[in-house]
């Protein structure tokens, strides 16, 4: 129930801005630091994070005065890194290595961005829904779980940034971006994993 309402919403709002509004275009990239949240039997592990870069484009659609959809596609990671101890001599050594794995993601957003102008600068608040395609991934060590993450999975996005005129009709952005998911990107039995990401994008928008 949670998939088709989110499907939706996506739909009708990309359909509604594209039939009624004149369209900005954009470009943008950064880096986010994401975490995998593992649940098993109500007992929680939370693996260190994984830092990835993302770029997407994007189209604005005015929705009226100082409010726009912003309907994008971004190539995107959603991961973990695992610090193991060694063993040596069938004993546990001082020596550590950390094992890293991501899923591939194609990430479809559409989010209401509202701006409070002040005189070049535009800063605006960002909230939306989004879906994410799986297209691959790598594991070292958990090739088994990672082949059995869901294909695609819903989540939201919240988020701060600014637009400043540096051409004429170009404008620099900045964003501060929160992603979560909704819907489990991974159920097997009793464990489940969420993936959530912080990150910093630059853009150019015309």
């Amino acid at each position: 129930m949670i998939k088709k309402t989110i499907t939706i919403i996506i739909i009708s709002l990309t359909t509604f801005s594209i039939v009624s509004a004149k369209p900005s275009f954009g470009i943008k990239c950064g880096v986010l630091q994401t975490t995998q949240e593992y649940v098993q039997s109500r007992e929680i592990f939370d693996p260190d994070g994984y830092r990835v870069f993302e770029f997407g484009v994007f189209t604005d659609f005015k929705f009226r005065n100082n409010v726009y959809l912003s309907i994008g596609v971004n190539s995107t990671r959603r991961g973990m890194s695992l610090r193991v101890q060694l063993i040596n001599n069938n004993a546990l050594s001082n020596d550590y290595i950390k094992l890293k794995s991501h899923v591939k993601y194609l990430s479809f957003p559409v989010a209401f961005k509202m701006y409070s102008p002040i005189g070049s600068i535009k800063p605006y608040l960002l909230a939306g829904l989004r879906l994410d395609y799986k297209t691959g991934y790598y594991s070292e060590g958990f090739e088994e779980i990672y082949n059995e993450f869901r294909k695609t999975v819903y989540g939201f996005t919240l988020g701060i940034g600014n637009e400043f005129i540096i051409l004429n009709r170009i404008n620099l952005t900045t964003e501060i971006i929160y992603n979560q998911d909704i819907t489990k990107a991974l159920e097997i039995g009793p464990l489940h994993v969420n993936n959530k990401s912080l990150g910093f994008l630059l853009g150019l928008k015309i």
